[in-house]
């Protein structure tokens, strides 16, 4: 695995989103979806804004700018119980191996400290 100095992980805040929203466009280009399937920047901001949030987001970015992200939210699992969903995981291709493992990692101490069972990937 490449490693990359300077990859921060951290909350997204709502003024992100200028930066994250062209990285899910990219996403959805990548996936063959149109650009009219993603929610526009002003939703994505009430949304995630919202109290309480209707999902939830953390960023990795290198030298303040975000070049990555994961989308997740909470859930219950008949089986386990509480459960974290990620919905959306993307990081620009330049810097995927190395930023895609770290936010994952984050994702599974997300879930362990709140005690969850299970981490899905939608």
């Amino acid at each position: 695995m490449n490693q990359v100095e300077g990859l921060v992980i951290r909350e997204a805040a709502g003024e992100d989103f200028i930066q994250i929203r062209p990285l899910i466009v990219k996403r959805a280009e990548e996936l063959k979806l149109s650009d009219g399937s993603v929610s526009d920047i002003n939703k994505l901001v009430r949304d995630y804004c919202s109290k309480p949030a209707k999902f939830y987001c953390l960023v990795c970015e290198l030298d303040t700018k975000v070049i990555g992200y994961v989308i997740y939210t909470y859930g219950y699992c008949v089986y386990v119980g509480r459960s974290v969903n990620m919905d959306e995981i993307y990081v620009i291709s330049d810097y995927r191996e190395a930023a895609q493992l770290l936010l994952f990692k984050r994702m599974v101490k997300i879930t362990n400290n709140l005690g969850y069972k299970k981490l899905g990937w939608l």
